[in-house]
């Protein structure tokens, strides 16, 4: 289970554009962290996100923008994240 985690790690890093790499991660956490409704309290500050997907955290608050323009997901405080649109997230992160 961590190898597989691992590998999937590696393939969004490498074939993914830094928002996608985003998105995938948004949804990776939802699903580490058990949460219900799409709501859940994000562990890291975005300068960690960032670091930890590559790059730069104005990348990364960038991506956070698009992401709630687009209404996938809201951004309740800094670090209260809901997913609003699983499937749209799931399509763009797979274009």
């Amino acid at each position: 289970m961590v190898l597989a985690g691992m590998l999937d790690h590696l393939f969004v890093m490498g074939q993914r554009t830094a928002h996608q790499r985003l998105a995938h991660f948004l949804l990776d956490m939802e699903k580490r962290l058990f949460c219900h409704k799409g709501q859940y309290h994000l562990p890291m500050s975005r300068q960690d996100i960032a670091d930890y997907l590559g790059m730069t955290v104005s990348t990364a608050c960038r991506g956070f923008t698009k992401l709630k323009k687009k209404d996938w997901i809201n951004i309740n405080s800094n670090s209260l994240i809901t997913i609003v649109d699983h499937d749209a997230i799931t399509d763009f992160i797979r274009s």
